[in-house]
């Protein structure tokens, strides 16, 4: 199935994590000091530390481990239990940066169950079990956090976004006004607040807990989108004129004001800011649909026609990657049964995406649910002729079921596209 970076993407019945991180009794021993060089031996550790976590930020991940396993061979010293050092949250901080989700979990695991760790540990796990796709976990380790405001703030904000993202505005809202009473002005939590009564059409009260943002771009942003929704259109446009001024290249801007000038009839300018946004891969929200709007009152109708029937594809399309992606964070939380329901239900809106079958194959194959996995991958490989992913599910099936003649065609098949692939 797919990686923890890329969970779109099959790449036959195992999970591919991101980097392992290979632990030692020196890397152990580390959480038994508090500070770099000093604490760890000398000037020479604190340079090996110093290289790691710069390699690390810059996204060299092995290079980085290798520094920090190079410092541990060269400290001594027994690992004291509850403590850590104090470059262990910035390295973790780098490693979930760059999805290196194997490496993180294997340092935070030094310091325990996670309900035990310390409270910024506990942040860093949740924000690990949110890319891993255990968002219930994830959420559970947000609302535990404590610790001082300022950390309380963070943990609630990345709940709120985690729950937005995932269409619960309900709870995105609650989430961000928990926070604001630990950190009454924070404009970030101000902001999801706003975000998230605009998600859940109350641009009434949108616009009144905008009017205590900080003057900003942003916030006549989310002025325009809420008189846009209350049909004050006049207020909408001096609103998000003036936020463009500041963001000329907002899409978001571009894509309200776009809204407004089709409601004044000034469909040309309307057009010039919609077709970007439309043309974008993928398209920017419902910006074709808007698009085609416009064209129509500019009279052209067969260019509105054509932009309607692409944005149909897109919205099913859109559809089925929503579906698909909730089976695969059910697959990486490890609920198999459950992930079979919404890809099942992605099959249904789009049944040309060849990615669906076989991510259903790999489903059913690790339920060693063996016909119903090869009749998806055989599926699969109508609709995916020339992937070599679900030839190799296909041979990694029947060399499970026992079936070496169809494995070994498998193989064939694979081996020849490879060969293909490659001379091109």
């Amino acid at each position: 199935m797919g990686s923890q970076t890329h969970p779109s993407r099959t790449r036959g019945f195992g999970l591919r994590v991101g980097l392992t991180f290979g632990l030692s009794l020196g890397l152990a021993s580390l959480l038994g000091c508090g500070g770099k060089g000093e604490e760890a031996g000398g000037a020479l550790i604190d340079s090996r530390l110093q290289m790691g976590l710069s390699f690390l930020q810059d996204g060299d991940v092995e290079a980085g481990l290798d520094q920090l396993r190079a410092m541990t061979a060269e400290t001594g010293g027994g690992p004291r239990p509850g403590t850590a050092p104090s470059w262990l949250p910035e390295a973790v901080e780098h490693l979930l940066q760059w999805r290196a989700l194997g490496a993180a979990d294997s340092m935070l695991a030094l310091l325990g169950p996670a309900d035990g760790r310390p409270p910024y540990h506990r942040y860093l796990t949740a924000r690990l079990a949110a890319l891993r796709g255990d968002e219930s976990e994830a959420l559970r380790l947000y609302e535990g956090v404590r610790g001082g405001n300022e950390l309380m703030a963070k943990a609630t904000e990345a709940a709120a976004i985690l729950h937005r993202s995932n269409g619960r505005h309900d709870a995105a809202l609650q989430s961000a006004r928990r926070g604001l009473t630990v950190s009454p002005g924070n404009e970030r939590l101000g902001n999801l607040v706003v975000s998230s009564l605009l998600d859940l059409q109350q641009p009434a009260e949108a616009l009144a807990a905008a009017t205590k943002l900080p003057v900003s771009a942003e916030r006549r942003t989310f002025e325009g989108a809420a008189h846009l929704a209350l049909g004050d259109v006049a207020s909408a446009r001096a609103a998000l004129e003036e936020a463009r001024r500041v963001h000329p290249k907002s899409t978001r801007v571009q894509y309200l004001l776009g809204q407004v000038y089709i409601k004044e009839g000034v469909a040309t300018q309307a057009a010039q800011l919609l077709a970007p946004l439309a043309n974008a891969e993928p398209p920017y929200q419902d910006s074709q649909a808007f698009l085609a709007e416009a064209y129509r009152s500019m009279g052209r109708t067969a260019m509105a026609d054509s932009l309607a029937g692409a944005f149909e594809l897109h919205r099913v399309r859109r559809d089925a990657n929503a579906l698909r992606t909730a089976g695969l964070k059910m697959l990486h939380a490890g609920d198999l049964e459950g992930a079979i329901t919404p890809l099942r239900q992605a099959q249904t809106v789009d049944p040309n995406d060849g990615n669906l079958p076989n991510d259903l194959g790999a489903v059913f194959a690790r339920l060693k649910r063996y016909d119903e996995a090869e009749r998806e991958f055989l599926r699969a490989a109508v609709l995916r002729p020339d992937d070599p992913a679900v030839q190799r599910n296909l041979a990694q099936l029947y060399e499970l079921s026992g079936n070496a003649q169809a494995r070994d065609a498998a193989l064939e098949r694979l081996r020849d596209m490879l060969a293909r692939q490659e001379n091109r």
